[in-house]
């Protein structure tokens, strides 16, 4: 009897041995992580504890330790139960509620994005058809607000200038025709710069002239078939024109040659042209603008006007997201357009 009482006690003491050892190892990784929490906080406030707050602290630290070295779990329990006591007499000032640290959390979350917003990256929308065929109207690209300098948002005052504009690259602008308007109620463009200060931009039949020099084209597509809208929110309509290939100048000549850059434009001819547009003499800390739909773009031709350094946003480099016509979804044209995600400008 005795010996089979003895035979018993020992399986069960060998099965509770696994949950003793788990239960363990258990406490002392949460007591650990407890240690450092407690440390963190006294490292901290350090100033603002008294000799007599800090030598409770080490004790009740002491204590911890030593039960976290022994084999008995509800020994560590109560060593951090001693250790809970003397945070909450010396240090409960320095803890915030779960409420708080979520709060804070998110408060972080916005201060990083509002950041980024208004100092790194920020989203545009394109409303309109003036830069079609390079972007469509419903395309969502990023723009670089760092690509010139550092501008103060909706003062239109750079603290911070370095420059490097080139003929050839699309920015996001407030309009400086907005001016006399409330800053919420001024409109930012998106276009191409064809013209850096000092240049001088002319349109020769349909031609574009950058300080005399023709800006050579090449005739892709005669019957270009493309969608526009009438007004925001209106109908699509579909459109045709001609699809050329132009290619500008960049800057000043660089040492092995002119260096250039090529990109698309569309040509409306059934449209009425001038035979000229210009002369426009582009003057210093401005750019000369123009929308790549050149039949379907109020840009700097249009009474001739000029876009201040300040009034830059940034440069356009991406497309991350596009809807509009055609597209895909489970009804109707309109709807996601995958083949221009991620598609540089």
């Amino acid at each position: 009897m005795s010996s089979d009482s003895t035979k018993r006690g020992g399986a069960e003491g060998n099965a509770d041995a696994p949950v003793k050892a788990k239960s363990l190892r258990k406490a002392r990784r949460e007591a650990r992580r407890y240690l450092k929490e407690v440390e963190a906080l006294v490292k901290r406030h350090h100033g603002r504890l008294s000799k007599a707050a800090l030598d409770e602290l080490n004790e009740a630290k002491g204590a911890l330790l030593k039960a976290i070295d022994g084999e008995d779990s509800a020994a560590i329990d109560l060593a951090a139960g001693g250790m809970e006591k003397s945070v909450e007499r010396h240090l409960s000032f320095a803890r915030r509620s779960v409420a708080a640290d979520y709060l804070i959390s998110i408060l972080e979350a916005l201060a990083i994005a509002l950041v980024l917003r208004f100092f790194i990256i920020e989203p545009y929308k394109i409303p309109s058809g003036s830069m079609i065929p390079t972007l469509l109207i419903g395309d969502h690209i990023f723009v670089n607000k760092l690509s010139y300098g550092i501008r103060l948002p909706a003062l239109d005052k750079l603290v911070a200038h370095w420059g490097g504009y080139e003929r050839g690259e699309v920015i996001v602008f407030v309009n400086p025709l907005d001016d006399h308007l409330p800053v919420l109620q001024r409109r930012d463009y998106v276009k191409r710069i064809v013209g850096l200060p000092g240049d001088t931009i002319e349109v020769r039949d349909e031609v574009l002239f950058v300080n005399g020099e023709a800006q050579p084209r090449q005739l892709v597509e005669r019957d270009f078939k493309y969608f526009d809208r009438m007004g925001e929110g209106g109908p699509w309509v579909e459109q045709r024109a001609e699809l050329w290939k132009e290619t500008i100048a960049t800057g000043a000549p660089a040492e092995d040659g002119r260096v250039t850059t090529a990109h698309d434009i569309l040509r409306d001819a059934y449209r009425p042209h001038a035979l000229l547009e210009g002369p426009f003499q582009v003057p210093e800390g401005h750019l000369f603008m123009m929308g790549d739909n050149r039949d379907n773009s109020q840009d700097g031709r249009v009474g001739g006007w000029f876009v201040p350094f300040g009034h830059v946003k940034g440069r356009a480099f991406v497309i991350w997201f596009s809807w509009g016509v055609p597209g895909t979804w489970f009804w109707g044209d309109e709807g996601v357009r995958f083949s221009r995600f991620f598609k540089g400008v």
